[in-house]
């Protein structure tokens, strides 16, 4: 995962094994991402906000 305004921590799911982990929200450029990390997965992440509107709205 890159370097990015952390927005907020909240939980997710692993995708793989559903697992409830540690996710943060991040911003970068315009756009937002969720963030996460299963232990026994590695990394994921998704842009939940592509920037159109602000977010922090």
């Amino acid at each position: 995962m890159t370097d990015a305004q952390v927005l907020s921590w909240t939980e997710s799911v692993c995708p793989v094994c559903l697992k409830k982990i540690p996710a943060k929200r991040v911003k970068r450029g315009q756009a937002v991402f969720m963030e996460k990390t299963c232990p026994g997965h590695g990394d994921f992440e998704v842009e939940v906000w592509g920037g159109h509107l602000s977010y922090d709205d």
